[in-house]
Parts: C-alpha cells; sequence; structure tokens
C-alpha cells in the first residue's frame, strides 16, 4: 500500500473521529451514573475576567479545541497525501515528522 494512499484513508478516519467527538461528546447515558457530575458542573458558576462561567464552558470548550484540532490533523494528512512519494522518504522530513507526532503527548504526561 503506498504512503500517499495511507496518509489519505488516516485523513477520512480522522474527520468521523472529529465529527462523532463534536456530536457525541456533550452527551451522557444515565446508565453511567454522571447525571450528578454532569448537572454539578453545569451549575456551580464563578466569575472568570468579567464573565460568568461554569466548569460545563470549560469542558464544552476543550472539547471543540480537541474537534478542531482533529479537523486540522485530517487535512494535514490529506494534505501529506498528495505529496510526491520523494518527499514522504525523505529521511530529513521524517526527522521532523517523527518528533511532532510523539512530543506533545510525552510532555502532556499521556503517552
Amino acid at each position: 500500500m503506498k504512503a500517499g494512499l495511507i496518509y489519505r484513508i488516516a485523513s477520512i478516519l480522522l474527520l468521523i473521529l472529529a465529527i462523532g467527538r463534536t456530536l457525541g461528546f456533550r452527551r451522557a447515558d444515565s446508565k453511567w451514573g454522571v447525571g450528578s457530575l454532569l448537572s454539578t458542573m453545569q451549575s456551580l458558576r464563578f466569575d472568570l475576567q468579567g464573565f460568568t462561567r461554569t466548569y460545563w464552558d470549560f469542558f464544552v470548550g476543550s472539547g471543540f479545541i480537541i474537534s478542531a484540532f482533529l479537523v486540522f490533523s485530517a487535512v494535514f494528512a490529506w494534505q501529506l497525501g498528495g505529496l510526491p512519494r520523494e518527499t514522504l522518504y525523505n529521511p530529513s522530513y521524517n526527522a521532523v515528522k517523527v518528533p511532532v507526532s510523539v512530543v506533545p503527548p510525552a510532555v502532556s504526561g499521556r503517552g
């Protein structure tokens, strides 16, 4: 399988993930038993830089940021899929691609 095709497939999967995450991350099933937590997040208000916010607002905002990152990643993977083969197999390009993919999770402590 060619590298360009793999990037295009990854792009489509990332886009599906972004759509599913955006549509579903604010929903909770009553079987999960988190109803009281969600109602607390939605009702606890505090002032921040002149605006009244809740923890739910921060949860929703961070969810949309992650969705935007996934869409950006999908567009980036699609663009990589269109590069010529010589560029995709260039050692100097791979020297940049690997740290960009590995360092953020390692720094955040979730890798």
